[in-house]
């Protein structure tokens, strides 16, 4: 990683796509190429967790105490072709981030930091055809409560390739158990939105569009933790359907520990 004045460039490295394996997602070579892409894609968490070496050289631990995030995915990211992410510190509390690809192609963009308010605005939700898109499901509606934890497991596979950061998180004790990335959440939150589409009229090869965050306590690896989530904005883009959820992550003494949103959206061919 190589820094100069307020610019820090990470390294250059390949991301794998863990889920190449999953036929009919856009992660399978088959279905992404279908629907014109070069071949399958990485994950959103991968691609996310990429950014995370900055955020450990800029912040720090403070970061997973007190940080937020939002990115917004660009364009694909294959596990052929070298990416590194690239920050611009803004100010002491927040920096501008995005990734390349090595053709200098731009995968992503967004912004992070230290603070109490969440990055997003909840004004700009609702302005992009929600009464067209989704039509059966309401503003507000509420999923299941989702149970999980994140193992060392769990930590070490978003990390391979993204970065190295499971070594420097096993050294970041609290309470003699080790943090977890908060990119994490994004693994469990996303399975009941999965669920959900497949009743609509969408291709159901989703794709992730926009990561939020905002961490309220440290995140800790095989703690048992639940979701609480709702679908807060839906819309139209241009050759897609999107929605938005927001969700709280709790532990078991009923702690706000992350409040997250996340955009998913799909291909609609009628």
């Amino acid at each position: 990683m190589s820094m100069r004045t307020n610019i820090i460039n990470g390294n250059w490295r390949l991301l794998p796509n863990h889920a190449e394996d999953e036929k009919g997602t856009i992660h399978d070579n088959f279905k992404a190429i279908k629907r014109g892409f070069r071949r399958g894609i990485v994950g959103g968490p991968t691609v996310a967790q990429a950014i995370f070496p900055t955020l450990r050289k800029i912040f720090g631990g403070k970061w997973l105490e007190n940080g937020w995030l939002s990115v917004k995915f660009i364009s694909p990211v294959y596990d052929d072709e070298e990416i590194q992410e690239i920050a611009e510190i803004t100010n002491k509390n927040s920096i501008k981030l995005q990734i390349l690809t090595k053709g200098n192609r731009l995968a992503l963009i967004g912004n992070a930091g230290i603070g109490n308010s969440p990055p997003w605005n909840i004004n700009k939700d609702l302005q992009k055809g929600a009464d067209k898109a989704f039509p059966d499901i309401k503003i507000g509606f509420r999923f299941d409560d989702v149970k999980f934890t994140i193992s060392e497991e769990d930590v070490v596979l978003i990390c391979e390739g993204a970065d190295d950061s499971e070594i420097w998180l096993k050294n970041l004790n609290t309470l003699s158990k080790a943090y977890a990335p908060p990119i994490t959440v994004f693994n469990p939150a996303t399975k009941p939105v999965q669920n959900l589409v497949l009743s609509h009229p969408v291709d159901h090869a989703g794709m992730n569009a926009e990561f939020e965050l905002l961490i309220h306590k440290p995140f800790i690896i095989d703690r048992k933790y639940t979701i609480k989530m709702k679908i807060v904005d839906k819309g139209i883009g241009l050759k897609t359907w999107f929605w938005t959820t927001q969700f709280g992550v709790l532990d078991n003494q009923n702690n706000l520990i992350i409040t997250a949103r996340q955009k998913c959206k799909w291909f609609y061919d009628n």
